[in-house]
């Protein structure tokens, strides 16, 4: 039966557990109901918005024709993506990752406000921005291919073009001619466009001039200069201009034949025709020329085989009444573009070779120098002329050749390729060997003497290529590795050969390298192995000691890593230089040590006839047991890691194995603390002291009782 507090007691424990129960609840739905919804978040946290985060030009503005650029991202890695300019598919890509740049060019629509859509094709999701399509207006005139060009009385059709009009439109296009400066006059006419249809693109020409559609009547082309064009010249649309001439080209070459033809003259109107040479203001022609009937004025005078390369000017002088613009016209004698190759004696294209091109019509001289391609190029007109190719000022070639049009020549010079390989004793090719080469010639126009120098490192090969060389002089090549200069007896290369191909061999020396390998007590150590490795060039020597514990070795000038082995154990690792004659002694402070080992018990008291086991990698094991004093001794040990296990006495398990580092004479001492010894014998530890701790405990309940009994009896006689 339950009293009425602990009756109370139990309601509210059990009401207690049960709120605990129900927030329990509670926070399991609420937990549950947050994951659920945050899965969504988590689900797209990492997605990319479909977006376009550029257009260029940054204006959104643009005309048909006209480059756009539009950068962006898209929700789908490496997904398809398409743009629309309105509804016209521009774009239809791959992104790079999520990023999309497109470049495309307004296509031939008409003005007005577009929508630019970029489609995610995966997702179907779309971004979008506006562009506005400018209508643009053109005006050109369509004269020869340069350098032709148009001569006085001549006409031209000038082309109207719109782009980006209103559909099925006609626009007018008020096309204006002004004359050349310091005239004012203009000729206009109105020139209808095609109907824009639903490109927004309209055409239309006319041709100037004209002497029923060119306002006012009597539009020509009698002035040599240029015309200025305008479309709707008031509203600024568009300009343009176009040249007129009186000779039928603006460049000619020797021999061809400058045409001239000028109007506007008084009926037989006697002028002076003068051609001048502007570079030296030379008058090369001069002739009287009466005008036609018409006023015409026509005349022809071949270019001389012997002219120079520069401009002309043509100049008409009228005796009487002058026109209102003076005939004056530039022309040119540009000659043609001409590349030199210049090529040594293997073909090779040689750079920095100057080559200098004599005309020997005009005894002028051109010059420029070869690039890295070995090419120079040159403006040369017909006729002969005289290469020439300078190697720092040397004469190395000369070739003849007859320039007829634009073409390329080949100029040979007398340059050597020099190949220069070092070698050891045996043939060896040696990398990576420091090559300064001295060299002395004299120049061909100053006669001069003048130094040069090279410097260079032979390749992995052990090869050096000094090409491009200029044979009949001596060379001096200073050989060195690690600073030190080695070939002193075979430096010069004398009268290098005016060859394709030369090839040089500088002997890498072998010096003298004694090694004496000694022990740790300084005693000599035979039939060692030897490796030897030299440390840039690579070569390599294999070699054993003597009985003395000696070896010599004819090696390659260089700096050699050396080891030392015993069988296959490394004894020491050192580096030697051999750069003359050498002696080295090299100590192998692992080989010959003593190692005593003492195994003693819990309570430091040595345990004799304890096997001791010697493990060293690579060499057989090696055992002995302690002495009374728990001491074992090992000679002629080889330092390094080695692991020492032991062996207690009867007992057929080791009792444990230890690894050491041994690189000097050593005394370890293992402790056993696992036993004792107790008269003579081997006692675990734990149960020598449990042994203990129990008579501990019995001597001392036996005292008690001692204690109790004794009390008692006391107590017992004073009552």
């Amino acid at each position: 039966m339950f009293t009425l507090q602990e009756k109370r007691l139990s309601n509210r424990q059990g009401a207690m557990a049960y709120l605990k129960k129900k927030l329990v609840a509670a926070k399991i739905l609420i937990l549950l109901a947050l994951s659920f919804a945050f899965v969504p978040l988590f689900s797209v946290v990492d997605a990319t918005d479909v977006q376009i985060t550029s257009v260029s030009p940054t204006t959104h503005h643009g005309k048909v024709g006209e480059q756009i650029v539009v950068a962006g991202t898209i929700n789908t890695t490496d997904g398809l993506y398409k743009i629309w300019l309105g509804d016209k598919l521009i774009v239809n890509k791959t992104a790079i990752e999520s990023n999309i740049e497109a470049n495309f060019t307004v296509p031939e629509v008409p003005g007005g406000n577009y929508t630019i859509t970029l489609t995610d094709v995966s997702k179907n999701i779309n971004a979008t921005t506006w562009f506005y399509v400018d209508t643009a207006y053109y005006i050109e005139a369509i004269t020869p291919i340069p350098p032709e060009q148009l001569q006085e009385g001549s006409s031209v059709v000038l082309n109207v073009t719109i782009t980006g009009g209103q559909p099925n439109t006609i626009y007018y296009a008020n096309v204006t001619v002004k004359l050349p400066d310091p005239l004012v006059t203009a000729y206009s006419a109105m020139v209808p466009l095609t109907n824009t249809t639903n490109t927004g693109n309209g055409y239309g020409n006319v041709t100037y001039p004209s002497a029923t559609l060119f306002n006012p009547s009597g539009s020509h082309t009698n002035f040599a200069g240029i015309y200025n064009i305008y479309f709707n010249e008031t509203e600024n649309l568009a300009e343009n201009q176009f040249f007129v001439g009186f000779t039928n080209a603006s460049q000619y070459h020797r021999g061809e034949v400058v045409a001239i033809r000028v109007i506007g003259y008084q009926p037989n109107q006697t002028t002076t025709i003068t051609i001048t040479y502007l570079e030296s203001n030379t008058t090369l022609h001069s002739e009287v020329v009466n005008a036609s009937d018409q006023g015409i004025i026509t005349a022809a005078w071949p270019v001389p085989s012997n002219a120079s390369i520069g401009n002309y000017s043509v100049t008409i002088t009228a005796e009487g009444t002058a026109k209102q613009i003076i005939d004056s016209q530039l022309f040119s004698v540009p000659g043609y573009l001409t590349e030199i190759y210049a090529r040594n004696l293997a073909g090779d294209t040689v750079p920095q070779i100057l080559v200098e091109a004599l005309d020997e019509a005009t005894n002028t001289t051109f010059a420029n120098t070869t690039e890295t391609t070995g090419i120079a190029y040159l403006w040369l007109e017909k006729g002969n002329h005289t290469l020439e190719a300078f190697w720092n000022k040397v004469k190395v070639g000369e070739e003849q050749v007859t320039i007829a049009k634009e073409g390329a020549y080949n100029l040979t010079c007398g340059l050597t390729n020099l190949k220069i390989m070092v070698k050891d004793r045996n043939g060896i090719l040696i990398p990576f060997v420091n090559l300064n080469i001295a060299y002395q010639y004299v120049t061909t126009k100053e006669n001069k003497l003048e130094n040069g120098s090279a410097s260079g490192q032979t390749n992995i090969l052990g090869v050096f290529y000094f090409n491009f060389t200029l044979p009949h002089i001596n060379y001096a090549v200073n050989a060195s590795r690690y600073g030190l200069v080695f070939n002193t007896n075979n430096k010069t290369i004398q009268d290098l050969p005016e060859e394709p191909f030369f090839q040089v061999t500088i002997l890498c020396p072998a010096e003298t390298l004694t090694l004496k390998i000694l022990e740790y007590h300084r005693t000599p150590l035979p039939n060692t192995h030897i490796e030897m490795i030299e440390q840039t060039g690579g070569i390599s020597y294999s070699e054993v000691t003597n009985d003395a514990g000696t070896v010599t070795i004819n090696c390659t000038f260089g700096k050699y890593n050396v080891k030392v082995y015993v069988d296959s154990i490394l004894l020491n690792e050192t580096s030697v230089e051999v750069f003359n004659g050498t002696q080295n002694e090299i100590y192998c402070d692992l080989y010959n040590l003593t190692l005593s080992v003492k195994v003693v018990d819990y309570f430091g008291q040595p345990i004799p006839n304890t096997n001791v086991i010697l493990l060293r990698e690579d060499l057989t094991p090696r055992s002995t047991m302690t002495a009374s004093d728990g001491l074992t001794t090992f000679d002629k040990v080889i330092g390094g890691n080695v692991e020492i296990t032991v062996v207690l006495p009867g007992q057929a398990q080791q009792y444990m194995a230890t690894d050491y580092y041994i690189d000097r004479p050593t005394e370890i001492e293992i402790n056993a603390g696992g036993y004792t010894l107790l008269a003579g014998l081997l006692v675990e530890t734990t149960l020598l002291v449990s042994v203990l701790i129990i008579l501990a405990s019995a001597i001392f309940v036996v005292a008690i009782e001692v204690y109790r009994r004794r009390s008692f009896g006391a107590t017992k006689r004073e009552s």
